[in-house]
């Protein structure tokens, strides 16, 4: 028998049937946009991801607050729509265990799982509250358990899925340590998800095995194909977004598919159910709202298991299925006629020069707007909205066979350092730590003298990273003026080494977590060479290629005291001048690509997996690349521990 409260309430609550729709609404964002953010590096698709994910729990609670204070009006009869805001309420609890393709916003956010388990206890007392007032006289008690049931599946599969992608969940669901890989492969999938399941535990910073190492380097293969590798890449990557960031771990196990049909049976239930209640006495606009409620969550349902069944874990199974082998050749055939992209496959790059002149490296007139910024936190944005620009580094994989131009000499570079490391792994501690030295150790002979080549090699080992980058960046820049030659591969190395370095001086100003840089030091050190150029510059009125020849002609004007970064660069690019086309965008290239592997392999594991749900880096494929192919931090700790390798 249902019980009454005194508390009296006004029928007429508005406010709860938007509230609802709202709840509604935020679930169909989530759903659609949770998976964009790993595609983009947009910060607008991110604030709104960030946005509706607050909004969606705060917007379910809202409205549970609200049926909560309506009780006396459930409990009082006289009309229909308290019976049917009792059955709305367990859609809120369905709406807090969210969608299937966001679960956290951070890495931080898995680490409250036990929090959310304990608010599920709340929710779900206030939903039991509510229905009590709702009992008597109430013909939609079963469809109201039916949702019920529905929304504690999903709070529970939200809850279990937030500790999954904490550091304690990830660490307990590690492979067994007899885990084998299969023998044969059918597909890339299952290639790259046995490497990822080996390399579990280095996605938390713990130790592999040696055994574990060997087997990685098996299945990746050093024959493999570049665009092949990358793939690989990608897809490990993808798995390890969607146990941190999703409910894969839950929608691709066995019990993730039962709970699937029996949500789903649920909902159909709950919906024919509604269907064939008399409405007579309902409002037409609650009757709208509740067939919204149904279908869309129905949708979401569907919607969910359509997403989960394209996804690269499900074709590992299906590929391998027999009984399902069917299922995996219409997915594979959906995935050649449309790959998503699983990274934003952009880098962003900022150029110190253009910084100081004020010109936007898109669209100049853009320029105005940031005079009309008076407010400095304004202003900040701004310039890292009109500074910092995107530029698109893959064509498709599937169609090409061979890689853009940088991605295809990042892969040989990495795979020569692999070659030189299986010969002879004493020598993986300078691989690993290189800045330019080995580089400059090769090409020395023919090219400079000893006292230049001894110079040049102070200037790739200087303490502070950040000092390094920052000359070579500016250095680098300066050599821009010379348009490559006529020869493909220099005018080649020249593009790539102009990108890496406005790449890596974009990683030290806007993400430098990802970098060597000690802190507080990096900051101090970029404004200071930021004024000190902007001092030379200062009412020239000159364009970009007039600020690089005007920095080349202060050679001899520059005090080492008080400008010492750019007393270097200005110095190293007068030497690089002097240097041969096809010589000089060798040194440079390789230089810049050991100080892009050196950060890579630098960088924490968790700092590069914080960055998948931001749209993904290039240097964190550069990062996973090296450990799959024997080159990197693993094989390094082995070494250091006198473990053989």
């Amino acid at each position: 028998m249902g019980f009454q409260p005194w508390v009296p309430q006004q029928e007429n609550n508005w406010e709860i049937r938007v509230v609802m729709l709202l709840s509604l609404l935020f679930q169909v964002l989530l759903i659609f946009l949770g998976p964009m953010r790993k595609r983009s590096s947009s910060p607008l698709l991110r604030f709104a991801v960030w946005s509706s994910y607050l909004l969606a729990d705060w917007v379910a609670d809202l409205a549970l607050g609200l049926i909560l204070n309506s009780m006396g009006v459930i409990g009082g009869g006289g009309s229909s729509s308290p019976i049917i805001f009792a059955f709305w309420t367990p859609f809120l609890l369905l709406h807090l265990g969210g969608p299937d393709t966001i679960t956290s916003y951070s890495l931080e956010d898995n680490e409250l799982w036990l929090r959310h388990l304990i608010g599920l206890l709340f929710e779900l007392s206030s939903v039991i509250v509510i229905f009590g007032c709702s009992v008597r006289g109430n013909p939609m008690i079963l469809a109201t358990v039916l949702i019920v049931v529905v929304g504690v599946i999903k709070y529970c599969e939200r809850t279990y899925s937030l500790y999954r992608g904490s550091i304690k969940g990830f660490s307990n669901n590690m492979p067994q340590r007899d885990f084998k890989p299969r023998v044969s492969y059918s597909s890339i999938e299952a290639r790259a998800f046995d490497i990822f399941r080996l390399l579990q535990p280095f996605f938390m910073e713990m130790t592999i095995s040696t055994q574990k190492l060997k087997m990685v380097w098996d299945i990746f293969r050093d024959d493999i194909k570049p665009s092949k590798a990358l793939k690989m890449i990608e897809l490990e990557l993808n798995f390890v977004y969607d146990i941190m960031y999703t409910k894969a771990a839950v929608a691709h196990s066995r019990a993730g598919w039962v709970l699937r049909f029996i949500c789903s049976g649920c909902i159909v239930s709950a919906l024919a159910i509604f269907f064939s209640h008399d409405k007579g006495g309902m409002k037409r606009v609650d009757v709208s709202i509740t067939y919204a409620l149904l279908l869309g969550a129905l949708a979401l349902d569907v919607a969910a298991m359509a997403m989960f069944l394209f996804s690269d874990r499900a074709a590992v199974f299906l590929q391998e299925s027999r009984r399902f082998k069917w299922l995996g050749r219409l997915t594979s055939a959906e995935r050649r006629v449309w790959r998503p992209r699983r990274w934003s496959e952009t880098t962003s790059r900022l150029n110190l020069i253009s910084d100081c002149l004020g010109e936007p490296q898109h669209h100049s007139t853009w320029r105005r707007w940031l005079m009309m910024a008076k407010m400095r936190s304004i202003a900040k944005k701004l310039r890292d909205l009109f500074f910092i620009w995107h530029k698109k580094q893959l064509s498709d994989p599937e169609e090409e066979e061979e890689l853009p131009p940088l991605l295809d000499f990042i892969f040989r570079g990495v795979k020569d350092d692999a070659v030189e490391c299986r010969s002879d792994m004493r020598k993986i501690w300078g691989v690993c730590n290189s800045r330019g030295e080995r580089v400059l150790e090769r090409l020395k002979s023919g090219i400079m003298n000893s006292r230049d080549y001894e110079w040049l090699m102070r200037s790739v080992k200087k303490d502070d990273f950040d000092e390094q980058l920052l000359t070579w960046h500016i250095a680098t820049d300066i050599c821009l003026l010379d348009d490559g030659g006529a020869e493909e591969l220099t005018k080649r190395r020249r593009l790539i080494s102009e990108t890496l370095s406005e790449y890596l001086l974009y990683l030290l100003v806007k993400q430098s977590e990802m970098v060597s840089a000690k802190m507080g030091v990096w900051l101090s050190r970029y404004q200071d060479t930021r004024d000190h150029v902007k001092k030379f510059l200062a009412n020239q009125g000159l364009d970009h290629d007039g600020a690089r020849r005007l920095l080349q002609g202060r050679l001899g004007s520059v005090d080492r005291r008080d400008m010492s970064v750019l007393f270097d660069a200005i110095h190293i690019a007068h030497f690089l001048m002097q240097l041969p086309q096809g010589p000089r965008w060798e040194l440079v290239s390789g230089v810049w690509k050991e100080m892009l592997t050196y950060t890579a392999t630098k960088c924490r594991a968790t700092t590069h997996i914080r960055q998948l749900n931001r749209g993904g880096e290039l240097i964190t494929l550069v990062w996973l690349l090296r450990e799959n192919m024997g080159a990197g931090e693993l094989q390094l700790a082995k070494i250091s521990s006198g473990q053989p390798g």
